[in-house]
């Protein structure tokens, strides 16, 4: 609700960020070997997959909230359109870009997890 997602959306990314902490502490658990997490492992694509899937939703929702704030419709009650609104509010070039936002996105889902 933070964002204004859906809760299967929302669900789905705690899901996500608790498979990928796992997998985190799994790899971080064997011997260090330099360049391992390189490797086509099924643990290494799996983190990729998962934190591939977190952007793709993430950059869907705030995709989503640009457009429908291009259109007038979307509300800024909820801290991603309290996010998008400091940030459009910058001037220009000093604001931070989407990858920015997401990221920022992702922290309060790890936050609230």
């Amino acid at each position: 609700t933070a964002f204004g997602s859906s809760y299967k959306e929302g669900q789905r990314i705690f899901d996500l960020q608790a498979e990928l902490s796992y997998l985190i502490i799994l790899s971080l658990q064997r011997a260090f070997i330099p360049g391992y997490r390189y490797l086509p492992t099924k643990n290494n694509r799996r983190m990729k997959e998962a934190a591939r899937e977190i952007q793709d939703i993430l950059r869907g929702i705030v995709n989503k909230r640009l457009r429908a704030r291009e259109a007038g419709e979307a509300p800024s009650d909820d801290l991603l359109g309290t996010l998008l609104e400091s940030n459009l509010g910058q001037a220009k070039g000093h604001g931070m870009s989407t990858e920015d936002v997401m990221e920022e996105c992702k922290l309060f889902y790890f936050a609230g997890q």
